[in-house]
């Protein structure tokens, strides 16, 4: 068994062989700190039976782009991550990028070797040993404005970066009228400003064209 572990830090490299040789009385090593190095030694066979790569290279951007070329150069090398701090949103992103499991480091010596046979065994299911947070709470989102097809037409177009100017022109009414819109479709949204009026728009547009005063706005608008 051949395995490459990716870290930055040579202590951390070097513990990480010493402790798994202990369990792993067969297996072999390479080590890479970097990315660079880590794709040099994949472009030479013979190429490792598993991939035991640091997230944090030195950042999580980076860890997660290595993970990514990682599974195109070696498509038969399964990918066990490991983190020192894991969130659902990180599991969820390695799971994403092709990892075959992920692994926190404060785990033991003992159960890093259980995963790395169990991720050789089975590298198409995603094992998880990492003791996750609660998931966060999600916000439900607004519901759609109760705004007149004017008041839909001009948040439309304020939110494609309109100015007022233009807005007036299109619409047929002065600058004047379409102040006055913008002041009760701030009242309606319970935006504070024109940027978090568009904000609002941009985050929740696709659920609110489901609302048929926003499609008779628009349709009197074409």
């Amino acid at each position: 068994m051949r395995i490459l572990i990716i870290d930055d830090h040579p202590l951390i490299r070097y513990g990480l062989q010493a402790s798994l040789q202990a369990h792993l009385p067969a297996a072999s090593f390479d080590e890479a700190e970097s990315p660079e190095a880590a794709l040099a030694i994949l472009n030479r066979p013979p190429r490792p039976d598993l991939i035991l790569l640091d997230l944090r290279l030195p950042t999580l951007a980076d860890g997660l782009e290595l993970l990514v070329n990682l599974r195109k150069v070696a498509t038969r090398s399964p990918v066990l991550v490991l983190a020192g701090e894991p969130t659902h949103d990180t599991v969820a992103a390695v799971r994403d990028n092709g990892a075959s499991g992920f692994i926190s480091k404060g785990e033991s010596p003992g159960r890093l070797a259980q995963a790395i046979q169990t991720c050789l065994q089975r590298p198409d299911e995603f094992l998880l040993r990492a003791a996750l947070p609660p998931a966060p709470t999600r916000v439900a989102a607004p519901p759609a404005p109760s705004l007149i097809p004017r008041l839909w037409q001009v948040f439309a177009q304020v939110a494609e970066g309109k100015p007022n100017k233009v807005i007036a022109r299109e619409l047929g009414v002065t600058e004047g009228a379409v102040k006055n819109y913008m002041t009760k479709l701030l009242d309606a949204t319970g935006a504070s400003n024109r940027g978090e009026a568009i904000k609002l728009y941009i985050e929740n547009i696709e659920r609110w064209r489901a609302d048929p005063r926003y499609r008779e706005a628009m349709r009197a608008r074409d």
